[in-house]
C-alpha cells in the first residue's frame, strides 16, 4: 500500500512539474513573435485574395456549368483524376422497398 502511495505521489509530481517546463518553452522570444505575425498575416492576406476572387467568380456565374468552373481543383487520385472529396457522401445504401419502415 505504501508503495502505490508513493509511486501516485511521484506521477503528481512530474506531471506538475512537466506543466510548468512546458509552459516556460512555449513562450517564444520578440525576434520569432514578429516572424510568427508576418506569417500569420500573410496566408490571411492569400486567403482573402482567393475567396475574393471566388466570389467574383461566382457572382459573374451565369449557369451550373460557370459555377463548376470557379470551384477549386481536386488533387488528383490514383487514376490520375480528380478523387473524391474528403468528407463527402460515401457509397449509397440500399433504400427499403416502398411501404416499409426503414431499419
Amino acid at each position: 500500500m505504501k508503495k502505490i502511495l508513493v509511486m501516485m505521489v511521484a506521477v503528481l509530481l512530474a506531471v506538475s512539474f512537466s506543466h510548468v517546463s512546458y509552459a516556460q518553452k512555449a513562450e517564444a522570444p520578440a525576434e520569432k513573435f514578429d516572424d510568427i505575425k508576418a506569417g500569420l498575416l500573410k496566408r490571411l492576406d492569400d486567403r482573402i485574395k482567393r475567396l475574393s476572387e471566388e466570389r467574383a467568380c461566382i457572382a459573374a456565374a451565369k449557369n451550373v456549368e460557370d459555377l463548376k468552373k470557379c470551384r477549386p481543383a481536386r488533387p488528383a487520385g490514383p487514376g490520375g483524376e480528380g478523387g473524391p472529396m474528403p468528407g463527402g457522401p460515401g457509397p449509397k445504401r440500399p433504400q427499403p422497398p416502398a411501404g416499409q419502415p426503414p431499419r
